[in-house]
């Protein structure tokens, strides 16, 4: 679910989707590319997946105590905070987004931007900001519950409004690679 490629100058990580392995993928790709240097983490099209993939993701970025997602079930809330100390606290980050991007990947955006530890650039995000499971029924068909409303670190509900860029590019424009690079290389210097 992760692959790296170049934007010139800085290395972009593509996660294309959030599953079990992707933090550990995740980790795995910081290291190779040096944890201290600028990077660019694309989440365009990536509709989500794993809730806890991409919390355990946005942990490898925070410190401890920064809170990353807060569920708010029918009678209670469960909130997620980074729990170890994080293996990249310090490069330059920005993260690409479009309106393609949703779910859990709204959920490591809101906590990277959130807690001020990234840079958001691109399109207003999908909106889905409600937690699912999938429930196998006897008869080999499935139910898809739906269990809980996502909050941003602020306390904010993205569900059907997505979540704003800090930086938007210019509506009906080109989605490659070339424009949002280059308004990142513009942010740098």
């Amino acid at each position: 679910s992760v692959t790296i490629k170049k934007a010139e100058p800085l290395p972009v990580i593509r996660i294309s989707n959030f599953t079990p392995t992707t933090a550990k993928e995740l980790e795995t790709v910081l290291k190779q590319i040096g944890i201290n240097r600028p990077k660019i983490i694309d989440l365009r099209g990536n509709t989500g997946g794993d809730l806890f993939s991409a919390i355990k993701s946005a942990d490898l970025f925070l410190d401890t105590g920064r809170k990353i997602v807060e569920l708010r079930l029918k009678s209670t809330t469960e909130l997620y905070q980074s729990k170890k100390l994080a293996i990249n606290r310090t490069s330059n980050l920005f993260i690409w987004q479009d309106n393609y991007t949703a779910s859990a990947s709204e959920v490591f955006i809101a906590a990277i931007t959130q807690n001020n530890r990234g840079i958001s650039v691109g399109y207003k995000s999908h909106g889905k900001g409600i937690a699912q499971k999938l429930i196998e029924l006897k008869n080999n068909s499935a139910l898809i519950l739906t269990y809980a409303s996502l909050l941003t670190p602020n306390g904010e509900s993205f569900h059907l409004r997505g979540l704003e860029p800090d930086y938007l590019l210019t509506p009906g424009g080109q989605h490659d690679d070339s424009v949002y690079a280059k308004k990142v290389w513009d942010l740098m210097n």
